[in-house]
């Protein structure tokens, strides 16, 4: 009997650990998927971190225990102020739209310095609002919100997927409750973008590559979000109204123009202003050092003097033209300067791949430029031109090739839109999200992802991943796919740094030291035939032993 009476008490006790253990688990799991989210999805703080963990701090301790504190120095300040520039660029067009916007606000009564609209865009909601204004129509916001969310789109695989009517009301609702209230934010608020990309990402099972059109290149629902409310919330304003109802058509609608000419010119300057930033950077750089070292030779190599041959300089400004072409071809110059400039302009506070192709470029290019001897310049070749298409050309192709091998369908590929191969797949299909991942997860256990009207956070769908209404089989295979991710994302950090943080520095430091050893070998050789052959000791003894020297100073003696 005391033996029945045990056992239940062993069970239970067995139970109960086994629960904890499996809380344990998937906190742990959580918290892990949680941070490396947040270093993926935040431009400003997740972006710097990774850089700053996976370059700068690796490029920097290399320079400086193989080559001194002043190679260390200039090291850190190039890498570090390069990653601080670029995560600057959408403050320089806040600045920029700031400096340009007044005439405009002050015109019609908004604030368009706070619209990251492009051009393409601005025509799709500016044309799909003049409709509904000609027509006449009382209210004309519900029915153009709901043809434009009609027109939207997002690829899934070779599909290209239409978001649900149902959705498109909820989120119409939503837009227009807020739209119409008397207090309307300037921008959309958090909570009311939270919700809309909650609903139509739960419908679709995307969140990136929508577009308002076939025509219209494609971006994430977050920017399209953005942009669609901001807009629009212009275009309720009175003046704006009036500048639609006085066109004859879209093309003369004035306000639309004046926008777009402001959108072009903060583009010019805040791009310019991050451009300048990022030439000015290695050569002040490089005063500092002077000023430090007292020496203007390249400090990878000491006692190195500058190279001021015309020939260097020629060489100089042919790799950094050759690299400079190079950009523009991958930016694409089809319709020319117009065209260049349409492509490079800002779509969202975040810059785009092109703006950091433009700003990154130029400054490799001023790197070139300011290289003080052959071997920096070889080294910025080698070092930057591999940073340069790691980033921006190849993608993070490291975590792409692990994330296909856990699981091909974590990379969102289309043989229609990438083309046939491997090779297309991992450069260009983009990742499918944690958030993706997430919401097909819950979906398919017939969880919604919003409760009281407002949307779950990423850390309260994990929680709901975790109850008893979802099957173990979606669970499983759900946390699977994010674990992968994960891996795949740490992997893709791991090659930054030991290849692109440690590896590339040390074979230059190696390829240097080859070329120092050569050129110290070249110099003893000429100084050697310079100067006169000094005879030996040997030969000294000879000459003093001759017959005539020692008949010589016999006599003397």
């Amino acid at each position: 009997m005391k033996i029945q009476q045990i056992n239940p008490q062993i069970n239970r006790q067995h139970l109960e650990n086994k629960k904890n253990n499996n809380t344990n688990f998937t906190g742990a799991f959580d918290a892990v998927t949680l941070g490396l989210r947040f270093l993926d999805t935040n431009q400003a703080w997740g972006a710097n971190a990774v850089d700053l963990g996976s370059m700068v701090i690796p490029r920097t301790t290399v320079d400086f225990v193989n080559r001194g504190p002043a190679a260390g120095l200039e090291t850190g300040r190039r890498e570090i102020s390069g990653t601080v520039n670029h995560s600057l660029v959408g403050v320089y067009g806040t600045v920029a739209g700031l400096a340009l916007a007044s005439a405009l606000n002050s015109k019609y009564g908004i604030k368009a310095h706070k619209l990251f609209v492009d051009d393409e865009t601005l025509d799709i909601l500016g044309k799909a609002w003049d409709k509904q204004v000609k027509a006449g129509n009382a209210d004309p916001l519900n029915n153009y919100l709901t043809e434009v969310f009609k027109g939207a789109e997002t690829r899934v695989g070779d599909d290209w997927i239409k978001i649900p009517d149902n959705n498109i009301k909820n989120v119409v609702d939503k837009f227009s409750e807020v739209l119409n209230s008397k207090d309307a934010p300037v921008t959309i608020s958090k909570d009311l973008k939270a919700y809309a990309q909650s609903v139509i990402t739960h419908a679709t099972g995307s969140e990136n590559s929508f577009r308002l059109s076939p025509e219209h290149k494609t971006a994430s629902i977050s920017n399209l979000l953005d942009n669609i409310y901001n807009v629009s919330r212009t275009f309720i304003n009175e003046k704006v109204g009036n500048a639609f109802k006085e066109s004859k058509d879209i093309d003369a609608n004035a306000y639309l123009k004046s926008l777009k000419k402001m959108n072009l010119h903060r583009s010019m300057l805040g791009l310019g202003i991050a451009s300048a930033v990022g030439m000015s950077i290695q050569p002040l750089n490089i005063y500092l050092t002077k000023k430090k070292t007292g020496s203007d030779g390249f400090v990878g190599v000491e006692g190195r003097q500058k190279d001021n041959s015309a020939g260097f300089k020629g060489l100089k400004v042919a790799a950094a033209g050759i690299f400079g072409g190079g950009i523009l071809s991958t930016i694409g110059l089809g319709d020319g300067v117009k065209g260049l400039m349409k492509k490079i302009q800002f779509r969202g506070l975040i810059p785009t791949l092109d703006q950091f192709k433009f700003i990154y470029g130029v400054t490799i290019m001023s790197r070139f430029l300011a290289a003080r001897d052959k071997d920096e310049l070889r080294e910025s070749v080698v070092k930057d031109v591999l940073g340069f298409f790691n980033w921006l050309i190849l993608g993070n192709f490291v975590a792409k090739m692990s994330a296909n091998a856990m699981d091909q369908s974590l990379l969102n590929y289309s043989e229609k839109e990438h083309g046939k191969g491997f090779f297309n797949k991992v450069i260009k299909a983009p990742l499918v999200s944690r958030d993706e991942v997430l919401h097909r997860g819950l979906k398919a256990a017939g969880i919604d992802t919003i409760e009281n009207g407002k949307a779950l956070s990423f850390k309260q769908m994990l929680k709901k991943l975790a109850s008893p209404e979802v099957s173990e089989a979606i669970r499983k295979e759900t946390k699977g796919k994010l674990r992968a991710l994960s891996i795949a994302q740490v992997a893709g950090y791991l090659y930054s740094g030991l290849v692109l943080g440690v590896g590339i520095p040390k074979l230059n430091i190696y390829m240097t030291n080859k070329s120092e050893a050569k050129r110290k070998a070249r110099i003893a050789a000429e100084k050697a035939k310079q100067q006169p052959a000094q005879p030996s000791v040997n030969d000294q003894y000879q000459a003093m032993m001759k017959p005539d020297n020692l008949a010589f100073l016999s006599k003397q003696m």
